[in-house]
């Protein structure tokens, strides 16, 4: 929990490492969260071998991937105000000559650890990148996830909208 007043941080971009930004805010706080982390071996950001360890999608396993997501993310539900919501893009990983699923296993993960999971969004991309490969056809979308911090939002619209 943060120590600054706030109105100091009302209304304001906070920039910076989501593990120790999160921890500045106070519980309760944001009403939405929209995230694409970097998505599991796809790019590299550092080659310094210690700032690497660090970075989300550089793990060596996708299982130690979605452990360290839901690890963020249980703080961030934290910061999360009740009737909030998070939307989360994330692209996925083909390992092995095999698709890994990761937006499916991370979400899914989330799941189990508290979120309401309500849609899968496709964002289909006419123009995606084409690729090189020759034996699986050009993935031209990311998915979306649509989730909210607790279930008590989706029976106050229910109630909202019965009454209209």
């Amino acid at each position: 929990m943060t120590d600054k007043p706030i109105d100091s941080i009302l209304n304001t971009v906070t920039c910076g490492d989501s593990w120790a930004t999160s921890k500045t805010l106070p519980s309760d706080f944001v009403q939405t969260i929209i995230t694409s982390p970097p998505y599991f071996g796809h790019r590299e950001y550092t080659s310094t071998n210690s700032a690497s360890e660090l970075e989300f999608g550089r793990e060596k396993d996708y299982r130690d991937y979605v452990d360290k997501l839901v690890a963020l993310f249980a703080e961030l539900k934290r910061v999360l105000k009740d009737d909030g919501t998070l939307w989360l893009n994330l692209g996925d990983t083909y390992r092995n000559n095999q698709l890994l699923g990761i937006p499916w296993r991370v979400a899914l993960a989330l799941q189990d650890a508290g979120w309401f999971l309500r849609s899968e969004i496709i964002w289909n991309k006419p123009n995606a990148m084409p690729s090189s490969v020759k034996n699986r056809p050009t993935t031209s979308h990311e998915t979306l996830f649509y989730s909210l911090n607790h279930l008590n939002i989706i029976m106050m619209l229910m109630l909202f909208v019965n009454r209209m």
